[in-house]
């Protein structure tokens, strides 16, 4: 039997498409955070390193109206 440990990849790509590749490419398990809008904001509104929030907040919005999966895949 192998030894098998775990890897932890984070990501932002939202590409259904692309994340099912690396799933199968890695033959590993997926997950996507579940977690809103409203709470990634507020993170960000409540890191003081994150100088331009703005920025983040422009990036956050982005992200959840591309994002078409929804669900863990």
């Amino acid at each position: 039997k192998k030894n098998q440990e775990k890897c932890y990849i984070i990501t932002t790509e939202n590409n259904i498409g692309k994340l099912g590749w690396l799933q199968g490419y890695l033959n590993a398990e997926l997950k996507v955070m579940e977690i809103t809008k409203e709470t990634c904001k507020e993170r960000v509104k409540n890191d003081p390193t994150r100088l331009d929030k703005e920025l983040f907040y422009g990036l956050i919005d982005k992200w959840f109206e591309s994002w078409k999966g929804g669900e863990n895949i």
